[in-house]
């Protein structure tokens, strides 16, 4: 038996030698849930050194000088209320460290507002102390990110399923300042795992595009419905793609710019950048590259300030030649096309628009350039006719400019009738959303602009397309307009955060919009509940102001002048603020004294007027010192040849003096504004922010006027507030009358 065992040994093949045995692969491990490793990249972080330090000696004394003269309650807002982001390097300095105060830090331009000195160059200054207040800003923000991103591991690991989108939205926004594109990724990846919008999706498609990783892309993008905004951005990236590795340097390098690999497309163009003088593709992307895609290089989305942006555009390196060198192609004609022709109007002509204006000193330095400027612009833009309606929008844009700029004190800015009607034909020939809206803002004061409207509007140009419909609706007849108003506003509400800023305006400006068009008790007390109610909430100091004006003119309406009143006293004791909010506090003492007025004991207004006069007007549009006139003396508007209500329409506009006769003041503000930045191209800004407060002052007084109109560039006020004890103190005469509806 055992020979038979040997023998059919024998006879089978030789076994294998050890290294030739065929290797088992084990499958690749399952990635870890996103959850998982979004904790891990945040535990990873290195806990950094105190943002504070970062400041120089200079800005360390002035916090500390500023922190000496707190009071105990204005110190304990500091610490644990909403001043924490209002001022939040004082509140770092006060021994803080509240999340919403190293947000603003990280994605805001709140730190040099608190402290402009530290972050702005002198006039004239060197490249070299710019350079170093960009650098300043951007560490800082990047250190204020680490800190948060730091801080989120329990709130991450631990919230509710309900409450984790606005603390990875957070995330990922500051993820973006800590320059760190993983977690920007995986933040969106945990967001899509537990069900999200569009928008996300879209962003997370993006984030993976960056990473070239094409599998991501494609699960993430195909979940993109096509008639979403993001569609077309997402199919340019999805050509990127493709085209990232292509053999032509140029077809390359603008595939990579798309991916937002700006150092690679930079790479990319060296074997062509001989071409940059006469090639408007290559010296196009070689200006890209050279600023990163946006107009404040060095620097994370949305931290500079204009001045600050203009000092990273100036001490950039390599900026300067790109520009010089892009300028010579576009006079060469060479290498045209949309996409090329768009960054050179972007970076050669928008760019220095802005920064020009940023660093200007002096009105007529400032006039001249601006003029010259956009002259060159407009004479870029006569040659690309696919840039018609950015052409429209600049014109706009321009025009409100110029007649802000030769408006002498005491005037209102007005345009010529001719360019009224240029604007207006210009308009209709676009179908743009945009530039229609821009015009509209422009036209409004003076007249009608309802068939400039379009029938809808992309979601951040919503609040002005609401805006200029409620404008046209206040004083309308025609029950359709006031209708498509109250459409637009109900859409607005849709699409914004409850309790924001934002709602709270939108809310407010309906129940004026019903009481200017629809006036009765109804109106009337659904005003003041609602105006009642914002009374003392933590908004900024011209929407609460706005309220308090609102419910004492409907209050006085409906015949309790003495809650009325209460109102406006209270309101009229708030220590002064900077902005306008100041205008609209002097509007409200004003007010205080008009309503206390006794008729019988001061017929002709003799001690009123003194008390008027001695109200400090300081700086404030010359609208609101007219109205102090005016309630001073009812012959205010009889002086001159011209009659009262063509004196009434000069001061205050036209559109504004239609309401005066109801009772109420009608005023807006406008802001025209343009940006660029590769991924996103040239984006127009329009900011149509209308007001009709119900003031029972005027209505007592209608020979008298008011508005409220401010110029566009006025406004920059979101981070104050008004103190605890000012909203406490409104609180109580407020809370109490909201009760009673």
């Amino acid at each position: 038996m055992l020979a038979v065992l040997a023998s059919g040994c024998a006879g089978s093949a030789p076994l294998p030698k050890p290294t030739a045995l065929a290797k088992v692969t084990a499958p690749p491990p399952a990635p870890k849930p996103a959850k998982e490793r979004l904790l891990a990249l945040l535990r990873g972080i290195e806990r950094p050194a105190p943002v504070l330090d970062l400041l120089p000696a200079e800005a360390q004394t002035v916090l500390e000088t500023r922190l000496k003269a707190l009071a105990p309650d204005q110190r304990e807002q500091l610490l644990h209320g909403e001043l924490s982001q209002a001022v939040p390097l004082l509140h770092l300095k006060a021994g803080g460290s509240s999340a919403s105060a190293l947000l603003v830090l990280a994605t805001t331009p709140i730190a040099t507002q608190e402290l402009p000195l530290a972050f702005e160059s002198s006039s004239p200054g060197s490249d070299a102390e710019r350079l170093s207040k960009v650098r300043l800003a951007h560490d800082l923000a990047a250190r204020a990110a680490a800190h948060f991103l730091r801080d989120r591991v329990l709130d991450v690991a631990n919230a509710p399923a309900a409450d984790l989108p606005p603390i990875l939205a957070a995330i990922e926004r500051v993820a973006l300042a800590a320059e760190r594109p993983d977690i920007v990724r995986l933040t969106l990846e945990l967001a899509t795992a537990s069900g999200s919008s569009v928008d996300v999706l879209a962003r997370l498609a993006v984030a993976c595009a960056y990473d070239e990783d094409d599998k991501c892309f494609e699960s993430a993008a195909s979940d993109v419905p096509e008639t979403a905004a993001e569609h077309a951005h997402l199919g340019q990236l999805s050509k990127a793609l493709k085209t990232r590795n292509d053999g032509d340097p140029i077809v390359k390098a603008w595939a990579l710019l798309e991916l937002g690999r700006y150092a690679e497309a930079r790479r990319a163009l060296l074997p062509v950048a001989a071409k940059a003088k006469t090639d408007l593709r290559v010296a196009a992307a070689l200006a890209v590259a050279a600023a990163d895609g946006t107009a404040c290089p060095g620097l994370q989305p949305q931290v500079g300030s204009p001045r600050l942006c203009a000092d990273a555009v100036m001490s950039r390196a390599g900026l300067a030649p790109a520009l010089a060198d892009m300028n010579a192609a576009w006079q060469s004609g060479g290498g045209r096309d949309a996409a090329s022709a768009e960054a050179y109007v972007g970076l050669a002509h928008v760019v220095p628009w802005v920064t020009a204006l940023a660093l200007a000193t002096d009105a007529a330095g400032l006039e001249r350039d601006f003029s010259e400027r956009y002259q060159a612009l407009a004479h870029v833009l006569q040659e690309l006719p696919e840039q018609k309606p950015f052409a429209v929008f600049a014109a706009a844009l321009a025009a409100g400019v110029t007649a802000g700029l030769h408006t002498s004190h005491g005037q209102r800015p007005q345009i010529d009738s001719n360019r009224k009607q240029e604007l207006w034909f210009a308009a209709l020939g676009v179908e743009a959303v945009a530039p229609r809206l821009a015009v509209a803002c422009v036209l409004a004061a003076d007249q009608q602009v309802l068939q400039l409207l379009p029938a809808a509007a992309p979601p951040n140009l919503l609040p002005a397309r609401a805006g200029l419909l409620a404008w046209e609706a206040a004083g309308n007849p025609e029950v359709s307009v006031l209708e498509s108003a109250r459409a637009a506003l109900a859409e607005e509400l849709n699409v914004t955060p409850k309790g924001s800023t934002e709602s709270a305006s939108a809310v407010l400006l309906l129940a004026e919009l019903d009481e200017v068009s629809a006036p009765s008790e109804r109106t009337h007390r659904a005003l003041a509940q609602i105006s009642s109610q914002l009374i003392g909430e933590a908004l900024p100091p011209e929407l609460a102001l706005r309220a308090v004006l609102d419910a004492a003119g409907a209050l006085e309406r409906l015949g309790r002048t003495a809650d009325a009143l209460g109102v406006l006293t209270k309101a009229a004791e708030i220590e002064s603020l900077p902005g306008p909010a100041a205008d609209l506090l002097t509007l409200i003492r004003a007010e205080r004294l008009v309503v206390a007025w006794d008729a019988k004991k001061d017929p002709q207004r003799t001690a009123l007027g003194k008390a008027l006069a001695a109200l400090e007007l300081g700086s404030a549009p010359p609208t609101v010192a007219f109205v102090v006139g005016a309630w001073a003396s009812p012959k205010v508007l009889r002086q001159g040849k011209q009659t009262p209500k063509a004196q009434l329409e000069e001061r205050i506009g036209v559109r504004a003096a239609e309401l005066m006769t109801k009772g109420s003041l009608r005023g807006t503000r406008v802001s025209l504004r343009v940006s660029y930045a590769f991924q996103t191209g040239l984006t127009p800004e329009v900011t149509f922010d209308p007001m009709f407060v119900a003031a029972g002052a005027a209505r007592a007084h209608s020979e008298s006027s008011l508005t409220s109109s401010r110029p566009s560039s006025s406004r920059n006020f979101c981070c104050f507030r008004l103190s605890s004890r000012a909203r406490a103190s409104l609180k109580t005469s407020a809370g109490a009358l909201a009760t009673k509806f």
